[in-house]
């Protein structure tokens, strides 16, 4: 029986250690760690371009100058101020007049008068870490002008 008791007295106490690690559990951030148990607050996420890329927007020529409001587009999911700023522009056509950020908010543009055809821009947005580009396509449509008259100095017949 001393055996028996002796037995006994040796698997109670088999002790179990659990051990948690913290970290960013969450698969979407940058900095998921697989290996955490508690989610710490600390995941970070890059932006986020919302939409299609590229967003097609149109306008009509003679018309502007136009204003995008870039925070309609691009996000960021842990609400890190992004800046803005213009990675390349494609206008085989002349019909940008200029483009621009403005106050870190806006893409401006302001289309040369009788223009029409497509611009491509692509806007870059980061965090100061992370970043992201997204591509807008701007269709300028023609649109039929109203006929002018000039005058016509005094003709001879020939």
């Amino acid at each position: 029986m001393n055996k028996k008791l002796h037995l006994f007295f040796c698997l109670s106490l088999l002790v179990t250690f659990i051990v948690a690690d913290d970290g960013c559990t969450d698969p979407v951030a940058q900095n998921f760690d697989p290996l955490a148990d508690n989610d710490d607050g600390t995941c970070e996420y890059a932006p986020t371009f919302n939409e299609p890329d590229p967003v097609n927007l149109s306008f009509n020529e003679d018309t502007g100058p136009h204003s995008i409001t870039l925070s309609d587009y691009f996000s960021d999911q842990d609400e890190d101020n992004l800046s803005y700023q213009i990675e390349s522009i494609q206008d085989n056509s002349s019909i940008l007049s200029s483009a621009s950020i403005n106050s870190n908010i806006f893409l401006a543009l302001t289309i040369n008068e009788h223009d029409f055809g497509v611009v491509n821009i692509t806007i870059n947005a980061t965090d100061g870490t992370y970043d992201v580009s997204g591509t807008f396509s701007f269709t300028i449509d023609s649109v039929n002008d109203t006929p002018e008259i000039t005058a016509v100095n005094n003709q001879s017949p020939t």
